[in-house]
C-alpha cells in the first residue's frame, strides 16, 4: 500500500503544475502556486516526496526505482484521472477534480496517521501524514472559495460534477483496493 501511495505522491506536484499551466484565473492560480509550493518546498529534503521517502525508510521499503509492474490498476487510473482533469481547460472540471482529491486526502491521511500511531511507529516515521492532515483541509477550503465566484456561470456545476465524480470514483477504487489488499495480507 505504501508503494502505491508513493506513486501518487510522486505524480501530484506535476498534476498541480498541469493545473497551473491551464489556469486563467488569478485567484485559482495563486492557490495552485501555494499548493505546489507546499508540495515541493524551498529545499530538497523538505519537500513532500522526501518526507514520504522517510516514511518508506521506516517501513524498510526502497522505492528509489518505482516498478510499473508493481502498480495496481487502480493506482494507474487515479494518476491518469488527476492528470487529465487537473490540466482540463474548463474551470469547473479542474476545480471539481482538485476538490475531490484534496478533501478525500485529508480524511485518508488522518486514517493512516491514526493507524500508524496505534501500531507504535515513532512520530518522525509518519511526519508526512501529520503535516497533511491540516494542509489538505486548507487546500480544499481554498478551492471552495474559488468555486463561490463561478457557481452561477452556465454549466459550471455540471462541469464541476464531472471533475469531482471522475477523480472521486478513482480515489474510492484506489482506497477500496488498499483496504482489500490489507485484508488479504492481514496487514494492520
Amino acid at each position: 500500500m505504501a508503494v502505491q501511495l508513493y506513486h501518487v505522491v510522486l505524480g501530484f506536484p506535476f498534476h498541480i503544475a498541469g493545473a497551473i499551466a491551464t489556469s486563467r484565473d488569478e485567484k485559482l492560480l495563486s492557490i495552485l502556486v501555494n499548493n505546489l509550493y507546499s508540495e515541493i518546498g524551498e529545499n530538497v529534503g523538505k519537500d513532500h516526496i522526501s518526507i514520504y521517502r522517510e516514511f518508506l525508510y521506516y517501513l524498510q521499503l526502497d522505492c528509489s526505482r518505482p516498478e510499473p509492474n508493481r502498480l495496481w490498476k487502480e493506482t494507474i487510473e487515479l494518476e491518469q484521472s488527476c492528470k487529465d482533469n487537473y490540466s482540463n481547460h474548463d474551470m469547473g472540471v479542474k476545480l471539481g477534480a482538485l476538490f475531490a482529491f484534496e478533501s478525500m486526502s485529508s480524511r485518508m491521511v488522518e486514517k493512516w496517521h491514526n493507524a500508524l500511531t496505534v501500531n507504535g511507529y515513532p512520530n518522525n516515521a509518519f511526519r508526512f501524514f501529520t503535516i497533511h492532515i491540516d494542509i489538505e483541509k486548507e487546500h480544499a477550503a481554498d478551492i471552495l472559495d474559488v468555486c463561490a465566484h463561478y457557481y452561477k456561470k452556465p454549466n459550471f456545476l455540471d462541469m464541476y460534477e464531472c471533475g469531482l465524480s471522475d477523480v472521486n470514483s478513482k480515489l474510492v477504487n484506489f482506497w477500496e483496493k488498499a483496504y482489500h489488499y490489507r485484508e488479504e495480507c492481514n496487514c494492520y
